[in-house]
């Protein structure tokens, strides 16, 4: 059967057929900035956008540009160690000498040199080049981390703290609340909103103590893993700018976000589906987004079950009294005997047919919190999806939203459920010359992971 005459071309075609584009092609500028003044090079070659919602706490961004040698020489690389740098995104479809450039995106951040992939100046002919102050004729690639200013602040913030019977709701509430109210990026608060996820652990702990070497920006981390526990699904602290707002965001990793919308992701074949500007639909509370999937999928669930098991045991903190077995333990006439349902935690999510159910002994110390054992074990029981979205508007993307995999296998139509987990986002220049009068290609890979190995 031809893929046009399948259930799927259907919704395909509503996306790529449509009259106007939502996230039409654009033109990316940037602005460096230090006590010389602003230096605008001459164009952005690629920018790499990577958000990993389980294991960092913002945007990992490294841009690169192009800028003549005398310029760089003299007004960017003796100020390197404070440069900053603006990003701005405007569509190249609608702009006017007339009209003032509207931004789809505008954001500053601070510039961090990579030394290992950058010119260093060699010799007196570059000590003349930098006097002189250009030299149009010898162009240079200059490579940079960019750090939101936001996030900056809050690496040097540290908390500390005794709490007397707060839960996890009201301990990350209150810490957070107070402490990055106090953190201020050119007079304003570095974060508009906080926003928590209802934590699975309800219950207060009676007396709480936070280290005073504890960051900000890892204390819910520390909560999650050394302090009484917050989710089962694991823990996620991701700072961001989204929807037009700063957000400090504490969420479960594996665990489905409804506040979201949902993605709908449909696959399509690359010869079917050809070269789309119009790439996703908003439909309803939710976004329908048409590309491929990159080498199907990574099958680790197998493998993970028969080395790290199905299940795990940790025993309780309640098992020991000053370091001595408790009342869990019986003395009978042929020696002690321990209650194992009194002295352990044991957890499985299913059994194997072929009857090797591993459940290994958590190798950390006797503990009554276990959200952090959970959390190391549910990523290990499903594996992960990558697809690819070409022409794409990241910024629809949020942490643990909800995924719907629509493709097919054979004539069958198959749906997949998982979690956003990470995307990557690449945005390459068309034009191959120094000055780019067209636009740019933005791709993004979104990676989800797929529950209990359901692909």
């Amino acid at each position: 059967m031809s893929f046009r005459n399948t259930v799927i071309w259907k919704d395909i075609q509503e996306i790529i057929t449509q009259k106007t584009n939502p996230y039409p092609p654009g033109q990316w500028k940037g602005v460096l900035e230090n006590k010389i003044g602003h230096i605008v090079p001459l164009v952005i070659k690629n920018i790499d956008i990577h958000k990993d919602f389980v294991n960092k706490v913002s945007d990992q961004i490294t841009v690169s540009f192009l800028i003549d040698k005398g310029t760089y020489l003299s007004k960017i690389y003796p100020y390197i160690s404070n440069t900053y740098m603006t990003l701005y995104r405007y569509p190249v479809k609608g702009v006017s000498n007339t009209k003032p450039i509207t931004y789809d995106f505008n954001e500053k951040y601070k510039a961090i040199f990579l030394n290992k992939h950058n010119y260093k100046p060699k010799g007196r002919k570059d000590e003349m080049v930098s006097t002189l102050g250009s030299e149009l004729l010898d162009v240079v690639v200059v490579n940079m981390q960019l750090m939101p200013v936001n996030v900056l602040p809050m690496r040097l913030k540290w908390v500390s703290g005794t709490y007397l019977g707060y839960t996890p709701q009201m301990t990350l509430e209150s810490v957070l609340t107070h402490e990055l109210s106090l953190i201020k990026v050119n007079g304003k608060p570095a974060v508009d909103e906080i926003h928590i996820v209802k934590p699975d652990n309800s219950k207060p702990v009676k007396n709480l103590v936070v280290p005073s070497d504890t960051s900000i920006l890892d204390y819910p981390s520390w909560l999650q893993h050394q302090g009484m526990g917050v989710y089962s699904a694991g823990l996620g602290t991701f700072v961001s700018k989204i929807d037009k707002k700063f957000r400090f965001l504490v969420y479960p990793t594996h665990k489905v976000n409804s506040k979201y919308p949902t993605l709908n992701l449909f696959v399509a074949p690359d010869f079917e589906l050809g070269y789309n500007e119009t790439t996703f639909k908003k439909k309803g509370n939710s976004y329908h987004i048409v590309g491929h999937i990159d080498g199907g999928y990574s099958e680790e669930k197998e493998d993970n079950e028969l080395v790290h098991g199905v299940g795990f045991r940790t025993p309780t903190s309640h098992y020991y009294t000053q370091g001595y077995p408790n009342k869990y333990v019986k003395i009978t006439k042929t020696g002690p005997q321990g209650q194992s349902t009194k002295v352990n935690y044991k957890v499985a999510t299913h059994g194997r047919e072929d009857g090797f159910n591993l459940a290994k002994r958590n190798a950390s110390p006797s503990t009554s919190n276990p959200y952090s054992s959970y959390s190391a074990y549910i990523p290990q029981t499903g594996n992960n999806i990558n697809f690819i979205w070409q022409q794409s508007d990241s910024t629809i993307l949020y942490p643990s939203q909800k995924v719907v995999l629509h493709r097919l296998i054979g004539d069958t139509l198959v749906k997949t459920d998982g979690i956003l987990s990470q995307i990557t986002t690449i945005v390459q220049m068309k034009g191959k010359g120094i000055v780019n009068q067209e636009s740019y290609t933005e791709t993004t890979v979104l990676r989800f992971f797929v529950p209990n190995g359901n692909v």
